[in-house]
């Protein structure tokens, strides 16, 4: 992950980088000191967007919206329209070297090799059109949806399911292991997705992050959990954080610093910090951060009120 100078938190669920961006009915904040100022950047975005997810490559920003389709932007501030055959509804977007995945709402897959003006359907393969996460890694392509995760190593073009009977919200690559949350714990594959093992059992699994060697797990009802390396059971990660629970939906990290969202807050853990430390935000309580997206330009991105 890239770790740079700035911060962008969109407020549309929660994601850092190393700008900010927040996003809060129809509002983005832009912030290049991690959170200490903030300004609107809403230029060219439709009133009250939400942005489910965001893409950064080459100088570009891709946020796929809820019900607006996809937008472009080259400094997190002004955003455009881009995308033909796309429909509205936008869930998730990745990118493997050349070629821009996204996945609209129940329909699988589509792909665009121009950069996102284009678009053509891939779901060859594909036995489960409600697609909720797309991630890249070494070079493959994986997909979770309701019943399973699927695998390409061709860019979509063909599908193969490489773990069946988990519903797979989110899929997260850190290091060389990739993680899978559901709603009945976090599943880990350490062979390129070839075999998922069952790590943590018995709760709702919102997102998964390891820093320092460290994993942390942030639940729907039991918190944030972690475990190290040499620990035998996980733990209360929580310190210096509220009660978090069925608001807290958030959770990233950038290079060896987490953050999490919890109602319309965000907290920062860096490091050499034994406890959670609250940024100031110019937005109140009342939207829930509910996503945190690491890879952005310059900092991390964060989502209100978004998708879970």
């Amino acid at each position: 992950m890239k770790v740079v100078s700035a911060f962008f938190f969109l407020i549309l669920g929660m994601s850092l980088t190393n700008g900010a961006w927040a996003q809060q009915a129809g509002f983005l904040y832009h912030s290049k000191d991690q959170g200490a100022n903030w300004s609107t950047a809403t230029a060219g975005l439709p009133a009250n967007v939400l942005v489910n997810d965001l893409l950064t490559f080459d100088g570009k920003i891709l946020a796929a919206t809820n019900e607006n389709g996809l937008f472009e932007s080259t400094n997190g501030l002004d955003w455009k329209p881009i995308g033909k055959n796309l429909p509205p509804k936008l869930k998730a977007i990745a990118r493997n070297g050349n070629t821009l995945l996204a996945a609209p709402w129940r329909a699988g897959i589509l792909v665009s090799l121009d950069q996102g003006k284009t678009w053509r359907e891939r779901n060859l393969g594909l036995f489960d059109l409600e697609v909720n996460s797309i991630i890249t890694y070494d070079q493959l392509v994986f997909i979770g949806t309701g019943t399973g995760i699927y695998t390409s190593w061709n860019n979509g073009q063909t599908w193969m399911k490489v773990k069946s009977g988990i519903q797979a919200d989110e899929l997260i690559v850190q290091g060389s292991s990739l993680y899978a949350a559901t709603p009945i714990g976090v599943f880990e594959s350490t062979d390129r997705g070839k075999t998922w093992n069952h790590i943590l059992e018995g709760v709702e699994v919102h997102t998964v992050r390891k820093v320092n060697n460290t994993l942390y797990v942030l639940t729907m009802r039991d918190g944030l959990l972690k475990k190290g390396p040499q620990d035998k059971t996980w733990s209360n990660g929580s310190a210096g954080l509220p009660e978090i629970g069925q608001h807290s939906f958030a959770l990233s990290s950038s290079g060896n610093t987490l953050w999490i969202g919890y109602k319309g807050s965000i907290y920062q853990l860096k490091p050499t910090d034994k406890t959670w430390k609250k940024v100031t935000v110019p937005w109140g309580d009342g939207v829930p951060v509910m996503r945190i997206f690491p890879d952005g330009p310059g900092g991390m991105l964060v989502a209100l009120n978004g998708r879970c």
